[in-house]
């Protein structure tokens, strides 16, 4: 029979600057050989452009996740599903509130 595990968890004050990454460690790590499936999200809205995140180096111990700023440019609101170009606008350099879930089945 399989194990489901979940953890679940928010980072205050979140920031990337300097195109950084910031670590988040799972208490307790997921068995070893275990990678779980990781979902964050932005709660917050601390600045003019939308924050991104990126997530990278996951593992059974922790994951790594960045956040950049995306802005939409030439978008008409004449055409319907004419949404522009999705462009990166660089570091977001306000904090934000990071949630994030942490699935795993073994």
């Amino acid at each position: 029979m399989s194990n489901f595990n979940t953890q679940t968890g928010t980072v205050e004050n979140f920031t990337t600057s300097d195109y950084n990454w910031q670590t988040v460690k799972f208490d307790p790590a997921f068995p070893d050989g275990v990678i779980p499936q990781v979902f964050a999200q932005i709660q917050t809205f601390g600045g003019g452009d939308i924050p991104g995140l990126r997530l990278k180096n996951i593992s059974n111990a922790s994951f790594q996740v960045s956040m950049r700023e995306v802005y939409v440019s030439n978008a008409t609101s004449s055409t319907l599903g004419d949404l522009g170009t999705v462009q990166g606008n660089g570091n977001h350099p306000n904090e934000e509130t990071l949630a994030w879930m942490a699935i795993a089945i073994s």
